[in-house]
Protein backbone atom coordinates (compact mmCIF):
# COMPACT_ATOMS: atom_id res chain seq x y z
CA UNK A 1 0.00 0.00 0.00
CA UNK A 2 1.04 3.29 -1.17
CA UNK A 3 2.00 5.72 1.98
CA UNK A 4 2.03 9.37 1.42
CA UNK A 5 3.69 11.66 4.11
CA UNK A 6 3.16 15.93 2.79
CA UNK A 7 4.09 16.84 6.54
CA UNK A 8 7.65 15.66 6.69
CA UNK A 9 10.34 17.48 5.18
CA UNK A 10 11.55 16.34 2.76
CA UNK A 11 7.43 14.96 1.63
CA UNK A 12 7.72 11.27 1.52
CA UNK A 13 6.55 8.44 -0.63
CA UNK A 14 6.70 4.89 0.60
CA UNK A 15 5.93 2.28 -1.96
CA UNK A 16 5.70 -1.34 -1.51
CA UNK A 17 8.03 -3.95 -3.60
CA UNK A 18 4.88 -5.18 -5.74
CA UNK A 19 4.40 -1.34 -6.80
CA UNK A 20 5.98 0.60 -9.79
CA UNK A 21 6.30 4.57 -10.40
CA UNK A 22 6.24 5.52 -13.52
CA UNK A 23 7.88 9.28 -13.82
CA UNK A 24 6.66 11.58 -16.57
CA UNK A 25 8.21 15.12 -16.66
CA UNK A 26 7.73 18.42 -18.94
CA UNK A 27 4.96 17.95 -20.76
CA UNK A 28 4.18 21.31 -21.73
CA UNK A 29 0.31 21.53 -22.43
CA UNK A 30 -0.73 24.13 -23.91
CA UNK A 31 2.72 24.93 -25.68
CA UNK A 32 2.66 26.29 -28.81
CA UNK A 33 6.00 28.25 -30.23
CA UNK A 34 7.50 28.46 -33.55
CA UNK A 35 7.84 24.71 -34.41
CA UNK A 36 7.77 23.62 -30.82
CA UNK A 37 4.32 22.21 -29.44
CA UNK A 38 3.23 20.08 -26.50
CA UNK A 39 2.48 15.71 -27.70
CA UNK A 40 -0.87 16.30 -26.16
CA UNK A 41 -2.94 13.67 -28.19
CA UNK A 42 0.38 11.01 -27.58
CA UNK A 43 0.29 11.56 -23.56
CA UNK A 44 -3.43 11.39 -22.88
CA UNK A 45 -3.05 8.09 -25.07
CA UNK A 46 0.11 7.23 -22.84
CA UNK A 47 -2.04 8.22 -19.39
CA UNK A 48 -5.03 6.08 -20.61
CA UNK A 49 -2.57 2.76 -21.09
CA UNK A 50 -2.00 3.15 -17.60
CA UNK A 51 -5.21 1.58 -16.18
CA UNK A 52 -3.84 -1.60 -16.94
CA UNK A 53 -0.91 -3.74 -15.10
CA UNK A 54 0.11 -3.89 -11.90
CA UNK A 55 -0.26 -1.11 -8.93
CA UNK A 56 1.09 1.94 -9.76
CA UNK A 57 2.13 5.64 -8.42
CA UNK A 58 2.05 8.28 -11.06
CA UNK A 59 4.86 10.77 -10.74
CA UNK A 60 4.08 13.84 -12.55
CA UNK A 61 7.59 15.62 -12.61
CA UNK A 62 6.95 19.18 -13.31
CA UNK A 63 6.57 21.64 -16.03
CA UNK A 64 3.17 19.41 -17.19
CA UNK A 65 1.11 22.54 -17.62
CA UNK A 66 3.09 25.62 -19.43
CA UNK A 67 2.05 28.68 -17.00
CA UNK A 68 5.54 30.48 -18.73
CA UNK A 69 4.17 30.63 -22.55
CA UNK A 70 1.22 28.79 -23.27
CA UNK A 71 -2.05 30.71 -23.45
CA UNK A 72 -4.96 29.54 -21.08
CA UNK A 73 -7.29 28.15 -24.63
CA UNK A 74 -4.17 26.43 -25.38
CA UNK A 75 -3.97 24.71 -21.85
CA UNK A 76 -7.42 23.69 -22.05
CA UNK A 77 -7.27 22.51 -25.33
CA UNK A 78 -4.23 19.98 -24.63
CA UNK A 79 -5.34 19.44 -20.74
CA UNK A 80 -8.77 18.10 -21.24
CA UNK A 81 -8.35 14.73 -22.71
CA UNK A 82 -5.60 14.02 -20.49
CA UNK A 83 -7.77 15.17 -17.11
CA UNK A 84 -10.16 12.85 -18.74
CA UNK A 85 -8.24 10.29 -18.63
CA UNK A 86 -6.14 11.01 -15.79
CA UNK A 87 -9.25 11.33 -12.79
CA UNK A 88 -10.32 7.51 -14.85
CA UNK A 89 -7.01 6.26 -13.06
CA UNK A 90 -7.16 4.01 -9.72
CA UNK A 91 -3.61 5.11 -9.15
CA UNK A 92 -2.37 8.17 -6.54
CA UNK A 93 -0.93 10.50 -8.44
CA UNK A 94 2.14 12.74 -7.15
CA UNK A 95 2.88 16.18 -8.71
CA UNK A 96 6.30 17.45 -8.02
CA UNK A 97 5.90 21.21 -9.23
CA UNK A 98 8.96 22.80 -11.74
CA UNK A 99 9.77 26.34 -13.17
CA UNK A 100 6.87 26.60 -15.68
CA UNK A 101 3.93 25.19 -13.37
CA UNK A 102 5.29 26.75 -10.13
CA UNK A 103 2.19 28.93 -9.81
CA UNK A 104 0.08 25.79 -8.32
CA UNK A 105 0.55 25.36 -4.59
CA UNK A 106 0.88 22.58 -2.25
CA UNK A 107 -2.29 20.68 -1.82
CA UNK A 108 -3.91 17.07 -1.92
CA UNK A 109 -6.93 15.85 -3.34
CA UNK A 110 -8.38 12.84 -2.26
CA UNK A 111 -11.25 11.14 -3.97
CA UNK A 112 -14.36 8.95 -2.61
CA UNK A 113 -14.54 7.10 -5.69
CA UNK A 114 -11.40 4.56 -6.06
CA UNK A 115 -8.39 5.60 -4.65
CA UNK A 116 -6.72 8.08 -7.19
CA UNK A 117 -5.49 10.56 -5.15
CA UNK A 118 -3.84 13.63 -6.03
CA UNK A 119 -1.16 14.91 -4.13
CA UNK A 120 0.85 18.60 -5.07
CA UNK A 121 4.38 19.62 -4.09
CA UNK A 122 6.16 22.31 -4.89
CA UNK A 123 9.65 20.71 -3.87
CA UNK A 124 11.84 17.82 -4.09
CA UNK A 125 10.68 14.41 -2.67
CA UNK A 126 11.88 11.40 -1.16
CA UNK A 127 10.80 7.87 -2.40
CA UNK A 128 11.50 4.96 -0.87
CA UNK A 129 10.88 1.92 -2.86
CA UNK A 130 11.66 -1.42 -0.89
CA UNK A 131 14.80 -0.05 0.71
CA UNK A 132 16.28 1.96 -1.79
CA UNK A 133 16.11 5.73 -1.41
CA UNK A 134 15.17 7.65 -4.47
CA UNK A 135 15.22 11.44 -4.38
CA UNK A 136 12.61 13.30 -7.16
CA UNK A 137 13.09 16.72 -8.41
CA UNK A 138 12.23 18.58 -11.77
CA UNK A 139 15.52 19.82 -12.24
CA UNK A 140 15.68 23.28 -12.25
CA UNK A 141 17.28 23.24 -8.65
CA UNK A 142 20.25 22.17 -10.08
CA UNK A 143 20.04 24.48 -13.33
CA UNK A 144 23.48 27.19 -12.64
CA UNK A 145 21.19 29.21 -15.08
CA UNK A 146 18.52 29.58 -12.49
CA UNK A 147 21.14 30.04 -9.49
CA UNK A 148 22.58 33.34 -11.22
CA UNK A 149 19.42 34.74 -11.58
CA UNK A 150 19.11 34.63 -7.69
CA UNK A 151 15.38 33.83 -7.72
CA UNK A 152 14.16 36.55 -10.41
CA UNK A 153 13.33 33.27 -13.09
CA UNK A 154 9.98 33.25 -10.77
CA UNK A 155 8.90 36.95 -12.00
CA UNK A 156 8.16 35.29 -15.49
CA UNK A 157 5.61 33.37 -13.76
CA UNK A 158 3.55 36.63 -12.37
CA UNK A 159 4.38 38.24 -15.40
CA UNK A 160 2.28 35.12 -17.06
CA UNK A 161 -0.23 35.66 -14.87
CA UNK A 162 -0.89 39.27 -14.88
CA UNK A 163 -0.63 39.07 -18.73
CA UNK A 164 -3.16 36.55 -18.89
CA UNK A 165 -5.72 38.72 -17.21
CA UNK A 166 -5.14 41.35 -19.74
CA UNK A 167 -4.62 39.80 -22.60
CA UNK A 168 -7.89 38.25 -22.53
CA UNK A 169 -10.35 41.62 -22.55
CA UNK A 170 -11.57 42.54 -25.52
CA UNK A 171 -9.97 42.72 -28.81
CA UNK A 172 -7.00 45.38 -28.70
CA UNK A 173 -7.80 46.85 -25.35
CA UNK A 174 -5.52 46.02 -22.88
CA UNK A 175 -2.62 47.73 -24.87
CA UNK A 176 -5.13 50.91 -24.74
CA UNK A 177 -5.61 50.46 -20.93
CA UNK A 178 -1.82 49.43 -20.66
CA UNK A 179 -0.95 52.73 -22.65
CA UNK A 180 -3.02 55.03 -21.07
CA UNK A 181 -2.02 54.31 -17.52
CA UNK A 182 1.26 54.67 -18.83
CA UNK A 183 1.10 57.78 -19.61
CA UNK A 184 -0.90 58.81 -16.60
CA UNK A 185 2.31 56.75 -14.11
CA UNK A 186 4.90 59.37 -16.12
CA UNK A 187 2.62 62.09 -15.17
CA UNK A 188 2.77 61.32 -11.42
CA UNK A 189 6.45 60.92 -11.77
CA UNK A 190 6.78 64.03 -13.12
CA UNK A 191 4.77 65.73 -10.63
CA UNK A 192 6.99 63.86 -8.22
CA UNK A 193 9.54 66.12 -8.65
CA UNK A 194 8.32 69.31 -8.15
CA UNK A 195 10.32 69.45 -4.62
CA UNK A 196 8.93 72.86 -3.22
CA UNK A 197 5.43 72.13 -3.63
CA UNK A 198 5.20 68.46 -1.96
CA UNK A 199 5.59 67.12 1.22
CA UNK A 200 7.35 63.75 1.24
CA UNK A 201 4.93 61.67 2.17
CA UNK A 202 3.01 63.02 -1.17
CA UNK A 203 6.05 62.90 -2.93
CA UNK A 204 6.54 58.90 -2.22
CA UNK A 205 2.54 58.38 -2.72
CA UNK A 206 2.98 59.90 -6.25
CA UNK A 207 6.51 57.84 -7.03
CA UNK A 208 4.83 54.73 -5.84
CA UNK A 209 1.72 54.93 -7.78
CA UNK A 210 3.45 56.13 -11.03
CA UNK A 211 5.47 52.56 -10.88
CA UNK A 212 2.44 50.94 -10.25
CA UNK A 213 0.57 52.59 -13.48
CA UNK A 214 3.58 51.56 -15.48
CA UNK A 215 3.51 47.83 -14.52
CA UNK A 216 0.60 46.80 -17.18
CA UNK A 217 2.76 48.11 -20.32
CA UNK A 218 5.94 46.36 -18.77
CA UNK A 219 4.42 43.34 -18.16
CA UNK A 220 2.54 43.21 -21.45
CA UNK A 221 6.09 44.13 -23.47
CA UNK A 222 8.09 41.18 -21.27
CA UNK A 223 5.26 38.55 -22.19
CA UNK A 224 5.74 39.53 -25.37
CA UNK A 225 9.44 39.35 -25.60
CA UNK A 226 9.23 36.01 -23.09
CA UNK A 227 6.53 34.19 -26.04
CA UNK A 228 8.95 35.48 -28.85
CA UNK A 229 12.12 34.60 -27.94
CA UNK A 230 12.14 32.03 -24.88
CA UNK A 231 12.00 29.14 -27.78
CA UNK A 232 13.76 30.99 -30.29
CA UNK A 233 16.28 31.33 -28.03
CA UNK A 234 16.58 27.90 -25.90
CA UNK A 235 18.40 26.18 -28.86
CA UNK A 236 21.19 28.48 -28.70
CA UNK A 237 21.91 28.21 -25.01
CA UNK A 238 21.43 24.50 -25.17
CA UNK A 239 24.66 24.45 -28.19
CA UNK A 240 26.76 26.28 -26.28
CA UNK A 241 29.74 24.90 -25.08
CA UNK A 242 29.56 26.51 -21.75
CA UNK A 243 30.05 24.58 -18.43
CA UNK A 244 27.26 26.20 -16.80
CA UNK A 245 24.68 25.11 -19.36
CA UNK A 246 22.41 21.82 -18.96
CA UNK A 247 19.29 23.09 -20.66
CA UNK A 248 19.47 20.50 -23.84
CA UNK A 249 22.57 18.11 -22.48
CA UNK A 250 22.63 14.59 -21.33
CA UNK A 251 22.41 13.79 -17.54
CA UNK A 252 26.17 12.58 -18.35
CA UNK A 253 26.45 16.71 -18.89
CA UNK A 254 24.41 17.71 -15.37
CA UNK A 255 25.74 15.02 -13.10
CA UNK A 256 29.72 17.30 -13.71
CA UNK A 257 28.24 20.54 -12.66
CA UNK A 258 28.54 21.86 -9.49
CA UNK A 259 25.23 22.74 -9.21
CA UNK A 260 24.04 19.12 -9.26
CA UNK A 261 26.98 17.61 -6.84
CA UNK A 262 26.28 20.85 -4.41
CA UNK A 263 22.82 19.74 -4.49
CA UNK A 264 23.34 16.01 -3.60
CA UNK A 265 25.31 16.50 -1.27
CA UNK A 266 23.16 18.20 0.75
CA UNK A 267 20.30 15.71 0.34
CA UNK A 268 22.82 13.32 1.30
CA UNK A 269 23.66 15.33 4.54
CA UNK A 270 20.31 15.45 5.18
CA UNK A 271 18.23 12.34 4.62
CA UNK A 272 21.13 9.57 3.88
CA UNK A 273 23.04 7.81 1.01
CA UNK A 274 20.82 8.41 -1.89
CA UNK A 275 20.16 5.34 -4.10
CA UNK A 276 18.76 7.10 -7.22
CA UNK A 277 18.26 10.67 -8.71
CA UNK A 278 15.62 11.22 -11.34
CA UNK A 279 14.28 15.07 -12.54
CA UNK A 280 13.23 16.23 -15.81
CA UNK A 281 13.81 20.27 -16.98
CA UNK A 282 16.44 19.55 -19.57
CA UNK A 283 14.24 17.79 -22.21
CA UNK A 284 17.01 15.66 -22.81
CA UNK A 285 15.96 11.43 -21.35
CA UNK A 286 18.65 9.30 -20.16
CA UNK A 287 20.01 6.61 -17.35
CA UNK A 288 23.47 6.45 -15.74
CA UNK A 289 25.32 4.96 -13.01
CA UNK A 290 27.41 7.39 -10.95
CA UNK A 291 28.96 4.83 -9.25
CA UNK A 292 26.77 3.27 -7.16
CA UNK A 293 24.43 6.08 -7.81
CA UNK A 294 21.92 5.84 -10.43
CA UNK A 295 21.05 9.34 -12.19
CA UNK A 296 18.00 9.31 -14.56
CA UNK A 297 16.47 12.11 -16.46
CA UNK A 298 12.31 11.46 -17.29
CA UNK A 299 12.97 13.51 -21.12
CA UNK A 300 10.13 15.31 -21.97
CA UNK A 301 6.47 15.00 -24.67
CA UNK A 302 7.71 18.67 -26.71
CA UNK A 303 7.71 17.89 -30.63
CA UNK A 304 10.58 19.99 -32.17
CA UNK A 305 13.19 20.37 -30.04
CA UNK A 306 15.19 18.09 -32.00
CA UNK A 307 15.21 15.87 -29.18
CA UNK A 308 14.09 12.40 -28.29
CA UNK A 309 10.34 13.14 -27.22
CA UNK A 310 7.29 10.77 -25.42
CA UNK A 311 9.24 9.54 -22.82
CA UNK A 312 9.36 8.03 -19.24
CA UNK A 313 10.33 6.59 -16.97
CA UNK A 314 9.49 3.14 -14.91
CA UNK A 315 11.29 2.80 -11.43
CA UNK A 316 10.25 -1.03 -9.44
CA UNK A 317 12.55 -2.57 -7.12
CA UNK A 318 14.22 -4.65 -9.37
CA UNK A 319 15.92 -1.12 -11.11
CA UNK A 320 14.74 1.80 -13.35
CA UNK A 321 14.05 1.56 -17.35
CA UNK A 322 13.88 4.17 -19.51
CA UNK A 323 10.87 3.78 -21.94
CA UNK A 324 9.16 5.81 -24.66
CA UNK A 325 5.70 5.95 -26.01
CA UNK A 326 5.45 5.46 -30.09
CA UNK A 327 2.43 5.23 -32.04
CA UNK A 328 0.47 3.38 -29.03
CA UNK A 329 3.31 0.97 -28.02
CA UNK A 330 5.73 1.11 -24.85
CA UNK A 331 9.37 0.85 -26.13
CA UNK A 332 12.19 0.32 -23.50
CA UNK A 333 15.20 2.28 -24.39
CA UNK A 334 17.78 1.98 -21.59
CA UNK A 335 17.35 -0.39 -18.32
CA UNK A 336 19.60 -0.23 -15.22
CA UNK A 337 19.19 -2.90 -12.29
CA UNK A 338 20.06 -2.00 -8.47
CA UNK A 339 23.27 -3.10 -6.95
Amino acid sequence: MVSIDLASRPPRVRVECEEELIVVSDVHLGLRARNTRCEAEAFADFVSNLKSGKRKVIVLLGDIIDLWQASVGNIVRDAFDVVRELITLDHPIVYILGNHDMLLDEFSVKSKRGNTSLYVIPRWTLVEVGDRKIALLHGHEIDPTFWLTLGLWRLLSYVYSLSEALIYLPGPLEWWIACIAAVAGVLLLALSTQLGLLTVPLRLALIVGGIMLLIPLVVLFLRRAQTALWYSLLPIFSAAPGRAAVRGKPVSHVVKRRAFKSWLKRVEKRVGRLDCVVFGHTHVPGLMKLGSLLVANAGCWVAGEQVVSCTYLRITHEGVELRRWQEGKSILVAREVWR
